[in-house]
């Protein structure tokens, strides 16, 4: 639990410092910011996957990723997070169930997900 509460802050004060990946915009970070936090991208930047500056911007999140059970079934960051203009560093709970309805009737209601099962670190390959 606390490493999964750990990796979670981390991962947020991560994604906020992800000014890296305007660097490569044609435009500064200050301007066009998503209203939720990230910084701003190109055209061409929104229509690339995540990963592909994410795995240099916040590797270890990549790396949890990649390993777990959602990047083996090849899950994308937008299936749970959202797009670029939609973002959300924290998923709703409603997003799960899309895939995973039938486990979530078992589950506590007043709880979101992730307070038991990390998503980045669900392992799916040794």
């Amino acid at each position: 639990m606390k490493k999964t509460v750990k990796m979670t802050i981390i991962g947020i004060v991560s994604f906020f410092s992800i000014g890296a990946c305007a660097q490569y915009g044609n435009s500064p970070a200050s301007e066009n910011a998503n209203p939720n936090g990230h910084s701003a991208l190109s055209q061409s930047e929104k229509r690339q996957p995540c990963y592909e500056c994410h795995k240099d911007v916040t590797p270890e999140i990549y790396e949890e990723w990649y390993n777990s059970a959602h990047g083996v079934g090849q899950v994308r960051c937008f299936q749970c997070h959202g797009g670029y203009d939609d973002l959300k560093v924290v998923p709703d709970v409603a997003q799960c169930s899309i895939c995973h309805m039938e486990v979530m009737d078992r589950c506590p209601k007043d709880k979101p997900c992730w307070s038991c099962h990390s998503a980045h670190e669900f392992k799916g390959k040794k």
